[in-house]
């Protein structure tokens, strides 16, 4: 692992450090790297799987330094998927190779960082599913845990197309996040793209999905509110329930 620390460090010293932007993503992949080696412990993976698992996760963000540098944003939409592009630094700047010489692993660290970020995992042998849904995770977790944690809108609006992706059990599209509280709004709906047991205790033990509804709540009572809160707080307890019915039996959900 210190070798994989000492290449990403290598590699983000190419980019200026002075820029609180690239130093948010720096701190972040850190974050990220932490939670998936929890996640995975949390799974009972092998060492080996475990360290790579954590690899990934410090690797998941590796273009946001090249996509702020170049497009000074990191909305993808408006300028490179970082995603696909993480997989092009990883190759075109040999990091890959430095990471691993074992072409198993590297399959498995290039398609984390590829669909860390995407609406969905398409079909794909299940171990590569499972180190993906790792990083998916904790970068989710990381965000939720360190954004939107403030309010700067002068009153709530809740848009009809966000409320209507929570209630279909739907990711919010990243298109449709203009004010905070569409980010709010997004990050709840996340809660239908965790994976693991961990994760859902992770929202409990930090009171993520409770300081996101404080935050809503502090504008007044909102009959849509209160139903929004009900039902996300139903979601999450079937969710976590049968994840724990399923990882007993040693079925990862993938």
């Amino acid at each position: 692992m210190k070798n994989a620390l000492k290449i990403f460090n290598d590699y983000v010293k190419k980019y200026d450090l002075t820029d609180k932007e690239i130093m948010k993503k720096y701190h972040h992949s850190l974050r990220v790297m932490e939670i998936a080696n929890k996640i995975a412990i949390s799974l009972n993976l092998s060492e080996e799987e475990i360290e790579l698992s954590t690899i990934c996760g410090l690797f998941h963000d590796i273009a946001r330094f090249y996509q702020w540098t170049k497009y000074h944003t990191f909305k993808d939409f408006s300028s490179i998927d970082h995603g696909d592009y993480g997989v092009v630094v990883l190759q075109e700047n040999h990091l890959i190779e430095k990471l691993t010489k074992e072409k198993s692993k590297q399959e498995i660290i290039l398609n984390s960082v590829k669909y860390h970020n995407k609406i969905e995992v398409p079909p794909m042998d299940n171990k590569l599913v499972l180190f993906i849904n790792i990083i998916r995770d904790a970068d989710k977790l990381d965000i939720l845990k360190t954004q939107g944690i403030k309010m700067d809108d002068e009153k709530i609006v809740l848009k009809e197309d966000l409320i209507a992706s929570i209630f279909k059990k739907q990711v919010c599209s990243n298109q449709l996040i203009q004010t905070d509280t569409d980010k709010i709004l997004k990050h709840l709906s996340w809660i239908f793209d965790l994976n693991f047991t961990y994760s859902y205790l992770y929202l409990k033990k930090n009171n993520i999905i409770t300081n996101k509804f404080h935050l809503l709540e502090l504008y007044g009572e909102n009959k849509e509110i209160n139903h929004l809160k009900n039902f996300i707080q139903e979601n999450i307890y079937e969710k976590e329930k049968n994840l724990e019915v399923l990882e007993k039996r040693k079925v990862i959900i993938c």
